[in-house]
């Protein structure tokens, strides 16, 4: 048997560094330009590959995303990162149908700024109890938004809808002066915006007309920024007063043959001089003239364009 003091201990052994020649202090050049070299292509290599590799991040890496509709409760706000920067308050109403909810009240971001704001699908409060969904907006106060004020004070670019959607109240957005475009899979059903809705909301620039819509009512986009206004596709009827009135900047128009009646001055002090309409010219023939006239009045349309090209001189 092995005595325990006679075990060598188990340890790594160092390699002793080699002895150096104290008469070669230097190196001759040629080792020196070579071993130069060999440095110049280790470090321009690391550089290269750095650099690539960078690259390649910037191109790989996907650009911030839109702020999207949710599928569920959450709202919020977002910066112009697409960060959600905090969530709103809401206040609701039962809706006129009382089979939903209408947001009456919007808390405005509290740090002031905000890019877009998302709104819910329901209600959280009593999803508990039932999901009854938010179908539409309103304004408690006639002539007032749902912050209660012209928010001026931050820079709400956007607005997001959700797709149950079906009523956009008075006022609603009105005096939105930040306010760029809104976007949302609105309501498959009949999507009615009310009078002054987006009114004075003067950098609205974009707004997606659903195949739902089915009524706009007095001035909902006077005062805005469209350069555009396609309804050709929506199912509208009736329109109201100066509705696109005062948007220096829309030279196209579509309308639908579903659309029966005019409001008065609807393109007034617009630059639009023709309108693409969807029916046919007999269809259009069977429309009031006297309304088309009142319609027309204080803009600058000079002919109706039907959908196989031919036009009529107004």
């Amino acid at each position: 048997m092995v005595a325990m003091s006679e075990l060598e201990p188990i340890v790594s052994k160092k390699e002793e560094a080699p002895s150096l020649d104290p008469s070669k202090k230097t190196m001759d050049k040629a080792t020196l330009k070579k071993h130069l070299i060999i440095a110049v292509s280790v470090f321009g290599g690391i550089a290269a590959l750095c650099t690539a590799v960078a690259v390649a991040g910037a191109l790989l890496t996907p650009p911030p995303a839109e702020p999207t509709i949710q599928k569920d409760s959450r709202a919020a706000y977002y910066d112009e990162a697409h960060r959600a920067t905090g969530v709103p308050t809401f206040s609701y109403e039962d809706d006129q149908g009382q089979t939903g909810y209408w947001i009456s009240s919007v808390s405005s971001p509290a740090e002031g700024s905000s890019y877009a704001l998302v709104l819910p699908q329901y209600d959280q409060l009593s999803l508990e109890v039932q999901a009854r969904y938010v179908t539409g907006v309103t304004s408690m106060e006639e002539g007032t938004n749902i912050f209660g004020k012209n928010p001026t004070d931050f820079s709400l670019s956007r607005i997001v809808f959700t797709q149950y959607t079906s009523h956009i109240g008075s006022y609603s957005f009105s005096g939105i002066r930040g306010l760029t475009s809104v976007q949302g899979a609105f309501s498959s059903d009949s999507l009615r915006i009310m009078h002054h809705a987006f009114a004075a909301s003067e950098s609205l620039s974009s707004f997606p007309f659903p195949a739902s819509l089915s009524y706009i009512g007095d001035e909902a986009f006077a005062g805005c920024a469209l350069t555009e206004v396609d309804l050709s596709a929506s199912g509208l009827t009736q329109i109201g007063n100066r509705v696109f009135a005062d948007n220096a900047g829309l030279a196209s128009i579509s309308l639908p043959a579903s659309l029966a009646v005019w409001g008065e001055s609807l393109f007034d002090k617009c630059p639009a001089t023709s309108i693409r309409y969807a029916g046919s010219e007999e269809q259009f023939s069977r429309l009031d003239r006297a309304m088309i006239d009142r319609a027309l009045e204080g803009s600058s349309i000079q002919s109706i364009i039907f959908p196989d090209g031919s036009s009529l001189e107004l």
